[in-house]
Protein backbone atom coordinates (compact mmCIF):
# COMPACT_ATOMS: atom_id res chain seq x y z
CA UNK A 1 0.00 0.00 0.00
CA UNK A 2 2.89 2.07 0.84
CA UNK A 3 4.25 1.34 -2.86
CA UNK A 4 0.85 2.67 -4.34
CA UNK A 5 0.93 5.84 -2.81
CA UNK A 6 4.73 6.40 -3.62
CA UNK A 7 3.31 5.80 -7.28
CA UNK A 8 0.92 8.33 -7.03
CA UNK A 9 3.29 11.43 -5.66
CA UNK A 10 5.97 9.72 -7.92
CA UNK A 11 3.47 10.28 -10.84
CA UNK A 12 2.19 13.53 -9.99
CA UNK A 13 6.11 15.04 -8.80
CA UNK A 14 6.78 14.10 -12.72
CA UNK A 15 3.43 14.86 -14.25
CA UNK A 16 5.36 18.20 -16.67
CA UNK A 17 7.68 15.25 -17.40
CA UNK A 18 5.65 12.69 -18.33
CA UNK A 19 3.54 15.15 -20.15
CA UNK A 20 0.02 14.22 -17.77
CA UNK A 21 -2.16 16.59 -15.76
CA UNK A 22 -1.05 16.11 -12.33
CA UNK A 23 -5.26 16.67 -11.49
CA UNK A 24 -6.22 13.13 -13.46
CA UNK A 25 -3.79 10.85 -11.95
CA UNK A 26 -5.56 7.80 -10.83
CA UNK A 27 -5.93 3.90 -9.96
CA UNK A 28 -7.21 0.80 -11.88
CA UNK A 29 -6.54 -2.59 -10.50
CA UNK A 30 -7.76 -6.17 -10.68
CA UNK A 31 -8.27 -8.43 -7.76
CA UNK A 32 -5.64 -8.13 -5.31
CA UNK A 33 -4.73 -5.18 -7.08
CA UNK A 34 -7.74 -3.85 -6.35
CA UNK A 35 -7.49 -4.40 -2.78
CA UNK A 36 -4.77 -2.24 -2.83
CA UNK A 37 -6.30 0.44 -4.68
CA UNK A 38 -9.04 0.72 -2.70
CA UNK A 39 -6.60 0.60 0.73
CA UNK A 40 -4.96 3.99 -1.21
CA UNK A 41 -7.98 5.38 -1.66
CA UNK A 42 -8.81 5.46 2.17
CA UNK A 43 -5.31 6.32 4.05
CA UNK A 44 -3.61 8.80 1.56
CA UNK A 45 -2.37 12.39 2.22
CA UNK A 46 -2.05 15.10 0.56
CA UNK A 47 0.82 14.34 -1.82
CA UNK A 48 -0.49 10.85 -2.50
CA UNK A 49 -4.58 10.79 -3.27
CA UNK A 50 -5.33 9.48 -6.54
CA UNK A 51 -7.73 11.34 -8.59
CA UNK A 52 -10.01 8.23 -8.92
CA UNK A 53 -10.17 4.80 -7.89
CA UNK A 54 -11.26 1.64 -9.85
CA UNK A 55 -11.27 -1.59 -8.59
CA UNK A 56 -12.20 -5.05 -10.48
CA UNK A 57 -13.24 -8.17 -9.57
CA UNK A 58 -11.57 -7.14 -5.87
CA UNK A 59 -11.65 -8.74 -2.46
CA UNK A 60 -12.84 -5.89 -0.20
CA UNK A 61 -12.12 -7.79 3.30
CA UNK A 62 -8.57 -6.70 3.20
CA UNK A 63 -8.71 -2.73 2.51
CA UNK A 64 -6.86 -0.99 4.84
CA UNK A 65 -8.94 2.49 6.52
CA UNK A 66 -11.93 2.56 8.80
CA UNK A 67 -13.53 5.37 7.49
CA UNK A 68 -13.69 7.26 3.56
CA UNK A 69 -12.31 10.28 3.88
CA UNK A 70 -13.99 13.81 2.96
CA UNK A 71 -12.50 13.99 -0.01
CA UNK A 72 -12.54 10.60 -1.11
CA UNK A 73 -11.55 9.96 -4.65
CA UNK A 74 -14.33 8.78 -7.05
CA UNK A 75 -14.71 4.99 -6.84
CA UNK A 76 -15.60 2.61 -9.45
CA UNK A 77 -16.37 -1.10 -9.00
CA UNK A 78 -17.24 -3.96 -11.43
CA UNK A 79 -17.21 -7.38 -10.78
CA UNK A 80 -19.23 -10.37 -11.88
CA UNK A 81 -22.25 -12.02 -9.38
CA UNK A 82 -20.77 -15.63 -9.70
CA UNK A 83 -17.20 -14.47 -8.34
CA UNK A 84 -16.60 -16.15 -5.34
CA UNK A 85 -13.09 -14.68 -4.24
CA UNK A 86 -14.64 -10.46 -4.95
CA UNK A 87 -16.43 -9.95 -1.57
CA UNK A 88 -17.57 -6.72 0.05
CA UNK A 89 -18.02 -4.76 -3.26
CA UNK A 90 -21.68 -3.78 -2.51
CA UNK A 91 -20.72 -2.64 1.01
CA UNK A 92 -17.57 -0.80 -0.41
CA UNK A 93 -20.21 1.36 -2.57
CA UNK A 94 -22.41 1.81 0.23
CA UNK A 95 -20.15 2.95 2.57
CA UNK A 96 -18.74 5.58 0.18
CA UNK A 97 -22.14 6.71 -0.50
CA UNK A 98 -23.15 7.18 2.73
CA UNK A 99 -19.91 9.22 2.93
CA UNK A 100 -21.54 11.31 -0.01
CA UNK A 101 -18.52 10.61 -2.11
CA UNK A 102 -18.78 9.69 -6.08
CA UNK A 103 -19.41 6.44 -6.74
CA UNK A 104 -20.62 3.65 -9.14
CA UNK A 105 -21.05 0.01 -8.85
CA UNK A 106 -22.08 -2.45 -11.65
CA UNK A 107 -22.07 -6.20 -10.90
CA UNK A 108 -22.09 -8.34 -13.81
CA UNK A 109 -25.22 -11.86 -13.52
CA UNK A 110 -22.18 -14.03 -14.25
CA UNK A 111 -17.90 -13.93 -15.81
CA UNK A 112 -16.53 -15.71 -12.54
CA UNK A 113 -13.05 -14.19 -11.20
CA UNK A 114 -10.41 -12.76 -13.79
CA UNK A 115 -12.62 -11.93 -16.59
CA UNK A 116 -10.04 -9.14 -17.01
CA UNK A 117 -10.18 -8.25 -21.01
CA UNK A 118 -11.22 -11.76 -22.18
CA UNK A 119 -14.52 -11.80 -24.79
CA UNK A 120 -16.63 -14.25 -23.35
CA UNK A 121 -19.66 -13.12 -25.33
CA UNK A 122 -21.23 -12.10 -21.94
CA UNK A 123 -22.67 -8.89 -20.84
CA UNK A 124 -19.54 -7.97 -18.39
CA UNK A 125 -17.18 -7.65 -21.85
CA UNK A 126 -18.66 -4.31 -21.65
CA UNK A 127 -17.05 -3.36 -18.47
CA UNK A 128 -14.24 -1.29 -20.36
CA UNK A 129 -17.08 0.78 -21.62
CA UNK A 130 -19.31 1.24 -19.13
CA UNK A 131 -15.55 2.78 -16.91
CA UNK A 132 -15.12 4.39 -20.08
CA UNK A 133 -18.31 6.30 -19.55
CA UNK A 134 -17.99 7.21 -16.17
CA UNK A 135 -13.87 8.64 -16.56
CA UNK A 136 -15.56 10.80 -18.98
CA UNK A 137 -18.87 12.15 -16.74
CA UNK A 138 -16.57 12.53 -13.32
CA UNK A 139 -14.43 14.85 -16.26
CA UNK A 140 -11.43 12.64 -15.79
CA UNK A 141 -11.17 11.97 -19.40
CA UNK A 142 -10.98 15.67 -20.96
CA UNK A 143 -9.40 19.22 -19.45
CA UNK A 144 -11.75 21.10 -17.69
CA UNK A 145 -12.56 23.31 -19.71
CA UNK A 146 -13.40 21.16 -22.73
CA UNK A 147 -15.24 18.65 -20.55
CA UNK A 148 -17.44 21.84 -20.23
CA UNK A 149 -18.19 22.26 -23.87
CA UNK A 150 -18.64 18.36 -24.15
CA UNK A 151 -21.63 17.32 -24.77
CA UNK A 152 -21.73 13.81 -22.85
CA UNK A 153 -25.23 12.45 -23.22
CA UNK A 154 -24.98 13.56 -26.96
CA UNK A 155 -21.06 11.49 -27.23
CA UNK A 156 -22.86 8.48 -25.74
CA UNK A 157 -26.31 8.42 -27.45
CA UNK A 158 -23.88 8.85 -30.54
CA UNK A 159 -21.86 5.91 -29.47
CA UNK A 160 -24.83 3.98 -28.88
CA UNK A 161 -25.51 4.29 -32.82
CA UNK A 162 -21.94 3.56 -33.47
CA UNK A 163 -21.94 0.58 -32.08
CA UNK A 164 -25.10 -0.88 -33.27
CA UNK A 165 -24.19 0.36 -37.03
CA UNK A 166 -20.77 -2.07 -36.29
CA UNK A 167 -22.85 -4.33 -35.38
CA UNK A 168 -25.88 -4.24 -38.27
CA UNK A 169 -24.61 -2.44 -40.94
CA UNK A 170 -20.23 -2.15 -40.77
CA UNK A 171 -20.19 -0.15 -44.16
CA UNK A 172 -23.16 1.93 -43.47
CA UNK A 173 -25.14 0.66 -46.77
CA UNK A 174 -28.37 1.91 -45.30
CA UNK A 175 -27.58 5.16 -44.84
CA UNK A 176 -28.34 6.76 -48.10
CA UNK A 177 -30.22 4.08 -49.48
CA UNK A 178 -33.65 5.17 -49.84
CA UNK A 179 -31.78 9.03 -50.86
CA UNK A 180 -29.94 7.57 -53.65
CA UNK A 181 -33.25 5.84 -55.42
CA UNK A 182 -34.83 9.34 -55.51
CA UNK A 183 -32.18 10.95 -57.33
CA UNK A 184 -32.94 11.38 -60.54
CA UNK A 185 -29.77 10.39 -63.01
CA UNK A 186 -27.64 13.71 -63.75
CA UNK A 187 -29.19 15.37 -66.66
CA UNK A 188 -27.33 16.05 -69.82
CA UNK A 189 -24.38 18.45 -69.42
CA UNK A 190 -24.80 17.95 -66.00
CA UNK A 191 -21.15 17.41 -64.00
CA UNK A 192 -22.48 15.90 -60.48
CA UNK A 193 -19.94 16.07 -57.80
CA UNK A 194 -20.03 13.59 -55.08
CA UNK A 195 -18.66 14.53 -51.76
CA UNK A 196 -17.80 11.56 -50.26
CA UNK A 197 -16.11 10.97 -46.67
CA UNK A 198 -17.11 10.81 -42.91
CA UNK A 199 -18.12 13.25 -40.27
CA UNK A 200 -16.21 16.84 -41.78
CA UNK A 201 -17.89 15.94 -45.10
CA UNK A 202 -21.20 14.99 -43.22
CA UNK A 203 -21.22 18.00 -41.16
CA UNK A 204 -20.49 20.75 -43.94
CA UNK A 205 -24.48 20.65 -45.56
CA UNK A 206 -25.16 21.08 -41.72
CA UNK A 207 -22.90 24.03 -41.59
CA UNK A 208 -22.52 25.68 -44.85
CA UNK A 209 -26.07 24.69 -46.77
CA UNK A 210 -25.32 27.75 -48.86
CA UNK A 211 -21.95 25.92 -50.27
CA UNK A 212 -24.11 22.66 -51.59
CA UNK A 213 -27.62 24.61 -52.69
CA UNK A 214 -28.08 25.62 -56.41
CA UNK A 215 -25.28 23.24 -57.57
CA UNK A 216 -24.69 19.44 -58.69
CA UNK A 217 -22.62 18.80 -55.58
CA UNK A 218 -24.05 15.50 -53.69
CA UNK A 219 -22.77 15.17 -49.67
CA UNK A 220 -22.41 11.68 -49.05
CA UNK A 221 -20.86 11.56 -45.53
CA UNK A 222 -20.98 9.37 -43.00
CA UNK A 223 -19.43 9.86 -39.45
CA UNK A 224 -16.87 8.22 -37.99
CA UNK A 225 -16.55 5.74 -40.90
CA UNK A 226 -13.24 4.58 -41.52
CA UNK A 227 -11.29 3.30 -44.88
CA UNK A 228 -12.56 -0.26 -45.16
CA UNK A 229 -16.25 1.19 -44.32
CA UNK A 230 -16.12 3.77 -46.83
CA UNK A 231 -14.75 1.06 -49.43
CA UNK A 232 -17.65 -1.13 -49.05
CA UNK A 233 -20.03 1.53 -49.98
CA UNK A 234 -18.13 3.38 -52.62
CA UNK A 235 -20.09 2.00 -55.59
CA UNK A 236 -23.66 2.19 -54.28
CA UNK A 237 -22.83 5.95 -53.07
CA UNK A 238 -20.71 7.36 -55.42
CA UNK A 239 -20.35 4.84 -58.77
CA UNK A 240 -24.11 4.42 -59.03
CA UNK A 241 -24.84 8.35 -58.93
CA UNK A 242 -22.55 8.81 -62.37
CA UNK A 243 -20.97 11.78 -61.03
CA UNK A 244 -18.60 13.66 -63.11
CA UNK A 245 -15.81 13.84 -59.98
CA UNK A 246 -15.94 12.43 -56.37
CA UNK A 247 -13.95 14.38 -53.62
CA UNK A 248 -12.65 11.70 -51.28
CA UNK A 249 -11.89 13.24 -47.19
CA UNK A 250 -10.89 10.04 -45.81
CA UNK A 251 -8.13 8.73 -43.03
CA UNK A 252 -8.38 10.80 -40.00
CA UNK A 253 -10.79 7.84 -38.46
CA UNK A 254 -8.43 5.34 -39.25
CA UNK A 255 -5.68 6.72 -37.37
CA UNK A 256 -8.32 7.49 -34.51
CA UNK A 257 -8.87 3.88 -34.26
CA UNK A 258 -12.75 4.17 -35.10
CA UNK A 259 -12.51 0.60 -36.01
CA UNK A 260 -9.65 -1.11 -34.57
CA UNK A 261 -5.84 -0.79 -35.27
CA UNK A 262 -4.70 -0.36 -38.88
CA UNK A 263 -1.48 1.09 -40.84
CA UNK A 264 -0.71 4.09 -42.46
CA UNK A 265 -0.81 1.35 -45.86
CA UNK A 266 -3.57 -0.40 -44.85
CA UNK A 267 -5.58 3.69 -45.18
CA UNK A 268 -3.51 4.52 -48.18
CA UNK A 269 -4.53 1.16 -50.14
CA UNK A 270 -8.20 1.61 -49.06
CA UNK A 271 -8.43 5.42 -50.41
CA UNK A 272 -6.33 4.30 -53.66
CA UNK A 273 -8.54 1.01 -53.86
CA UNK A 274 -11.38 3.94 -54.28
CA UNK A 275 -9.69 6.13 -56.78
CA UNK A 276 -9.20 3.27 -58.88
CA UNK A 277 -13.04 2.00 -58.93
CA UNK A 278 -13.71 5.79 -59.65
CA UNK A 279 -11.26 5.85 -62.73
CA UNK A 280 -12.32 2.54 -64.24
CA UNK A 281 -15.86 4.29 -64.47
CA UNK A 282 -14.71 7.48 -66.02
CA UNK A 283 -15.00 9.46 -62.74
CA UNK A 284 -12.54 11.96 -62.05
CA UNK A 285 -10.79 11.90 -58.43
CA UNK A 286 -10.07 14.66 -56.25
CA UNK A 287 -7.89 12.67 -53.53
CA UNK A 288 -8.13 15.51 -50.38
CA UNK A 289 -5.45 15.36 -47.55
CA UNK A 290 -6.06 14.65 -44.12
CA UNK A 291 -7.01 17.61 -42.29
CA UNK A 292 -4.49 18.35 -39.53
CA UNK A 293 -5.09 16.88 -35.89
CA UNK A 294 -3.08 17.53 -33.14
CA UNK A 295 -5.38 15.11 -31.00
CA UNK A 296 -8.61 13.65 -30.94
CA UNK A 297 -11.15 14.21 -28.37
CA UNK A 298 -12.31 10.99 -28.34
CA UNK A 299 -9.04 9.04 -28.33
CA UNK A 300 -6.49 11.40 -26.77
CA UNK A 301 -2.93 10.48 -26.81
CA UNK A 302 -2.61 8.65 -30.33
CA UNK A 303 0.01 11.81 -31.42
CA UNK A 304 -1.84 11.96 -35.09
CA UNK A 305 0.26 15.17 -36.20
CA UNK A 306 3.11 12.69 -37.78
CA UNK A 307 0.91 10.01 -39.09
CA UNK A 308 -0.88 12.34 -40.80
CA UNK A 309 1.53 13.88 -42.67
CA UNK A 310 2.87 10.88 -43.69
CA UNK A 311 -0.08 9.39 -45.21
CA UNK A 312 -0.87 12.68 -46.83
CA UNK A 313 2.65 12.39 -48.70
CA UNK A 314 1.44 9.01 -49.47
CA UNK A 315 -1.58 10.42 -51.32
CA UNK A 316 0.22 13.25 -53.16
CA UNK A 317 2.53 10.84 -54.88
CA UNK A 318 0.08 8.96 -55.58
CA UNK A 319 -2.56 11.64 -57.24
CA UNK A 320 0.83 13.17 -59.14
CA UNK A 321 1.06 9.76 -60.61
CA UNK A 322 -2.09 8.29 -61.43
CA UNK A 323 -4.01 11.06 -63.08
CA UNK A 324 -5.31 12.43 -59.67
CA UNK A 325 -6.06 15.72 -58.07
CA UNK A 326 -4.57 16.17 -54.50
CA UNK A 327 -6.54 18.43 -52.66
CA UNK A 328 -4.08 20.06 -49.95
CA UNK A 329 -5.72 21.23 -47.10
CA UNK A 330 -3.39 20.55 -44.30
CA UNK A 331 -0.87 23.24 -45.90
CA UNK A 332 -3.20 25.91 -45.72
CA UNK A 333 -4.84 24.92 -42.25
CA UNK A 334 -2.33 23.50 -40.22
CA UNK A 335 -1.31 25.68 -36.96
CA UNK A 336 2.07 25.22 -35.17
CA UNK A 337 1.48 21.43 -33.90
CA UNK A 338 0.30 20.29 -37.10
CA UNK A 339 -3.06 20.56 -35.83
CA UNK A 340 -6.57 23.20 -36.46
CA UNK A 341 -6.34 26.59 -34.58
CA UNK A 342 -9.50 26.92 -32.35
CA UNK A 343 -10.87 29.57 -35.06
CA UNK A 344 -11.28 26.53 -37.72
CA UNK A 345 -11.98 23.40 -35.85
CA UNK A 346 -13.34 24.20 -31.98
CA UNK A 347 -12.84 20.39 -31.05
CA UNK A 348 -9.62 20.33 -32.98
CA UNK A 349 -10.97 18.10 -35.98
CA UNK A 350 -14.22 19.32 -37.50
CA UNK A 351 -14.47 22.33 -38.92
CA UNK A 352 -16.01 25.74 -37.44
CA UNK A 353 -18.10 27.58 -40.09
CA UNK A 354 -14.71 29.52 -40.68
CA UNK A 355 -13.17 26.17 -41.17
CA UNK A 356 -15.44 24.92 -43.83
CA UNK A 357 -15.65 28.41 -45.47
CA UNK A 358 -11.93 28.32 -46.01
CA UNK A 359 -11.93 24.63 -47.77
CA UNK A 360 -14.52 25.91 -50.00
CA UNK A 361 -12.46 28.10 -52.19
CA UNK A 362 -9.84 25.46 -52.24
CA UNK A 363 -12.48 22.35 -53.19
CA UNK A 364 -13.77 24.54 -55.75
CA UNK A 365 -10.80 25.24 -57.69
CA UNK A 366 -9.52 21.24 -57.64
CA UNK A 367 -12.98 20.42 -58.76
CA UNK A 368 -12.12 22.64 -61.52
CA UNK A 369 -9.18 21.64 -62.39
CA UNK A 370 -10.49 17.85 -62.03
CA UNK A 371 -13.47 17.95 -64.92
CA UNK A 372 -12.00 20.63 -67.39
CA UNK A 373 -9.17 18.46 -68.05
CA UNK A 374 -9.08 18.32 -71.46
Amino acid sequence: VADGREAVRLARKNASRFGIDPNRIGMLGFSAGGTLIGSVAQTYDAESRPDFAALIYAYCGAILGDSVPEDAPPLFLALAGNDPIAFGNPALYEKWRDAGRPAELHIYPEGGHGFALQQQGLPVDLWTDRYLQWLQTQGLLLPPEEAKRTDLKGHWRWRRYWEEMIRTDFGGLNRFSEANQKLMPPEKNEKRIVFFGNSITEGWIGARPEFFEGKPYVNRGIGGQTTPQMLIRFRQDVVALKPAAVVILAGTNDIAGNTGPTTLEAIFNNIVSMAEIARANDIRVVISSVLPVADYPWAPGLEPAEKIIRLNAMLKKYAASNDCIYLDYHSAMKDERNGLPAALASDGVHPTVEGYKMMEGMVEQAINEAINVK
